[in-house]
């Protein structure tokens, strides 16, 4: 059976923004700058970006282009037939470990999303979210769902799954963060908390800030010779890997920054904390949102597409093990 490819440029870019623009954008990047800098954090992050990742993305995807074939066949055809299979089998696994953490954390980002629909945040009611949230059951069966939807996608196929889903979730998100940074510039002293956001702190910048900026660049793409190795193997003969890797990279840095500009202003007006770390989605922005006007809808929307770009890259991660193995197998 021949390989599926994208349809179009564009398609393409569109799904490996699905794949790099996930939770490491909205959960982890926020409290990063908001802990090492602010603006000078930024700098360094989008300079190791252009300088390492582009490059190595790169090369993941002229890889998987070239094999037409997932960690596994890729590997065997870069290092050797032994060597190869060892590495594309431990990627696998270590791509089946993080997902199954990762599918449970997408699951609870999908509950806090139903939670806002439903009931919406208030002062009364967070204990309440926080008991639901912590309940074994919930968090099964929101997983379970995810799971099963991820499942129902890959097995449409990469045009009418993959392809078809990214078109449009990733842009529902773009559409929603931007909505959401024109609502907090309104916001009495919204321009003020946004420019001292974005203001350097030169004087923070040190060897931790260089590694996390580094670390930051890596994990916000998904770099490691699965992901986006294995959508690469998708791509077409003619498709210019080095400007498909570089609007990917925008696309990630973008929505990065674009999330930021939203969260850590609101943050900062409301005096809320944030070196709260993963505790930003679950406790301080909940909070956030029974604060702000029209919070129940603007929790609910933003919520929402976080969901979807977590559940784009938690696609990817099983796209990995369902196509590695099939690469490798006659299953």
């Amino acid at each position: 059976m021949a390989r599926q490819i994208f349809t179009s440029r564009m398609s393409s870019i569109l799904a490996l923004m699905g794949v790099s623009i996930g939770l490491g954008n909205v959960w982890r990047f926020p409290y990063m700058m908001g802990k090492f800098g602010g603006s000078a954090f930024l700098f360094i992050y989008v300079l190791f970006t252009v300088l390492f990742a582009v490059p190595a993305l790169c090369a993941e995807l002229a890889l998987g282009r070239e094999s037409r074939k997932g960690p596994i066949g890729a590997f065997q055809l870069a290092l050797g037939p032994s060597t190869g299979m060892m590495i594309g089998y431990l990627l696998l696994f270590t791509v089946l470990i993080a997902d199954s953490y990762y599918i449970v954390v997408i699951g609870n980002v999908f509950f806090t999303t139903w939670f806002s629909l439903a009931s919406g945040f208030t002062n009364k009611n967070n204990d309440q979210f926080m008991n639901s949230l912590n309940n074994g059951w919930v968090q099964f069966t929101f997983s379970a769902v995810i799971l099963a939807a991820s499942l129902l996608v890959i097995r449409r196929g990469l045009i009418k799954g993959i392809e078809a889903v990214s078109k449009w979730m990733v842009p529902f998100f773009f559409m929603v963060v931007c909505v959401l940074i024109i609502e907090t510039l309104t916001l009495k002293d919204g321009m003020n908390k946004m420019l001292v956001f974005l203001r350097p702190d030169i004087g923070a910048i040190d060897s931790s800030v260089l590694f996390a900026a580094l670390g930051q660049a890596f994990f916000s793409l998904g770099l490691g010779g699965t992901f986006l190795l294995m959508y690469g193997s998708y791509m077409a003969d003619q498709q210019s890997i080095s400007k498909s890797a570089i609007a990917t990279a925008a696309g990630d840095v973008g929505s990065s920054l674009l999330a930021a500009m939203f969260i850590v202003p609101a943050i900062l007006i409301f005096n809320l904390d944030m070196n709260s770390g993963p505790n930003l989605i679950f406790i301080t922005l909940p909070r956030l949102f029974s604060q702000v006007p029209a919070g129940r809808l603007m929790g609910t929307l933003f919520l929402l597409s976080l969901t979807m770009v977590g559940f784009l890259s938690g696609i990817a991660a099983l796209e990995v093990l369902v196509g590695g193995i099939k690469d490798d197998t006659r299953i």
